[in-house]
């Protein structure tokens, strides 16, 4: 019965991430997103094992098929999500939106560390829970994972952090959207905005087919700490898109060009699809490499530190998330790597498996008293930099609307920007805030981990 379990476990963390990339589309996931989808469908398969398994003792999930997989998903997913961190792009960012996301990491840093030393090192791994926040709030969802790892904080409480997250952030951002606009305008009533906050002055459209100085980039949020879908416009490469909607049969040396063209057509956008499969492979498997790389040294690592038995995953794990992060944004300054806008893809359905995963590992026992401290702490993180982000962007005369973009790019990641800036009716600033959500998650594990190690 064990192993039937085993093996229905290792199918479910494979088959259900897929199907909520599938149905991304549809209405519920919409709401809460698909990371908070595979999180929730995760632990109600958790809460519904650790029921049966009161029943009977072989009724349970395998904890290593579920940490095991979370690793390896983790591992190959964040140097594919960091493939698409377009860096040399805040060359073309206006100083202005420069130094509104610098105030934002300043914030999340400051506010952080005085929250941990006023009641966060009171909650249980609340010095590692705080490093977490800060690569999640000036990065996303990746970063937190990566970082949990990399201190070695136990799966369940990973998870009960993911869980918060996706509460906390709900909320926070439905107030962003409706509220945060009124509440604040007057504080800013004497700023002016900025009529070019990005200097590459290409003309695009936004997902919803309005004009949009963004840069050509079209993104689709996918729900709380999800990742941004770039997609290319039609007439790339001359095949996406290609149609042969001839509205009359031309004769051209008794040719019927109408059922040629059409054939063509079809023809190129086959080839197209080989091609783009054949480099989103080829970008998996670079990913793969990286991550092997990582588990190399993790390796070398342990034995340099003398291979104590039951030590090697506190060696191998770090290294496979920080060489992952390192290489990652090292191969995301080539092109032929960058360009490949289905690496995001595959990385966020990687990122969904890791987290249904994680969540099945959750234990349902020792949930609650911990998972309200753990909601508390970043609560009180996330209104406190709103609070500080808004005070010292009023000094520095910051219009609200730059303000608010560059929040949500640090506090939620790329994906929720252009939902913003709609709302806002501000479509110049749809790139410079999914290049500072970039930026973000390039730098949020480094700025975690860092001063996790330095304060917490």
């Amino acid at each position: 019965m064990s192993v039937v379990i085993m093996l229905l476990q290792g199918a479910a963390v494979l088959v259900v991430p897929w199907l909520v990339m599938r149905y991304r589309s549809a209405k519920p996931l919409k709401l809460i997103g698909t990371i908070g989808a595979a999180y929730l469908l995760g632990i109600v398969v958790a809460l519904v094992f650790w029921g049966l398994g009161k029943l009977s003792s072989e009724l349970t999930l395998n904890s290593d098929v579920s940490e095991i997989g979370s690793y390896l998903a983790i591992g190959i997913a964040i140097p594919l999500l960091l493939f698409q961190s377009n860096l040399k792009e805040t060359r073309k960012l206006s100083k202005r939106v420069l130094l509104s996301f610098g105030i934002v990491i300043v914030s999340v840093t400051v506010v952080t560390a005085a929250v941990y030393f006023l009641f966060g090192r009171n909650v249980e791994d609340g010095g590692i829970l705080s490093a977490m926040a800060i690569g999640l709030y000036t990065g996303g969802t990746p970063n937190l994972n990566a970082i949990g790892n990399i201190f070695h904080l136990d799966s369940t409480s990973i998870g009960m952090a993911n869980l918060a997250d996706m509460m906390i952030g709900g909320v926070f951002y439905l107030f962003l959207l409706l509220a945060c606009k009124p509440l604040f305008k007057r504080l800013f009533k004497n700023t002016k905005a900025q009529a070019v906050y990005y200097n590459g002055g290409i003309e695009a459209k936004n997902s919803d087919g309005e004009n949009a100085q963004n840069g050509g980039i079209e993104a689709t949020a996918y729900g709380a700490g999800d990742t941004v879908q770039s997609e290319v416009n039609s007439a790339q490469n001359g095949c996406i898109g290609e149609t042969a909607n001839v509205g009359e049969n031309t004769q051209n040396g008794g040719i019927d060009t109408k059922n040629t063209a059409q054939k063509n057509g079809f023809l190129s956008k086959i080839r197209y699809k080989l091609t783009e499969n054949k480099k989103v492979i080829r970008n998996i498997l670079i990913a793969f490499l990286i991550a092997v790389i990582g588990a190399v040294i993790g390796v070398v690592i342990w034995v340099i530190g003398g291979s104590q038995d039951g030590r090697l995953f506190d060696s191998l794990v770090p290294s496979i998330m920080i060489t992952g992060t390192i290489l990652g944004i090292a191969a995301s300054f080539n092109k032929k790597i960058r360009s490949v806008e289905k690496s995001g893809e595959a990385g966020h359905y990687l990122l969904l498996v890791f987290s249904f995963a994680l969540a099945m590992a959750v234990n349902p026992e020792n949930i609650q008293d911990k998972f309200l401290g753990i909601l508390a702490l970043y609560s009180v993180i996330t209104v406190g930099t709103m609070i500080v982000h808004v005070v010292v962007s009023r000094l520095f005369k910051i219009d609200l609307d730059c303000t608010m973009v560059t929040l949500t790019a640090g506090l939620y990641g790329p994906a929720f920007v252009p939902a913003l800036t709609r709302q806002l009716k501000n479509d110049a600033l749809t790139l410079p805030g999914l290049i500072c959500g970039s930026v973000g998650y390039a730098v949020g594990t480094f700025l975690g981990a860092g001063i996790g190690l330095l304060l917490f």
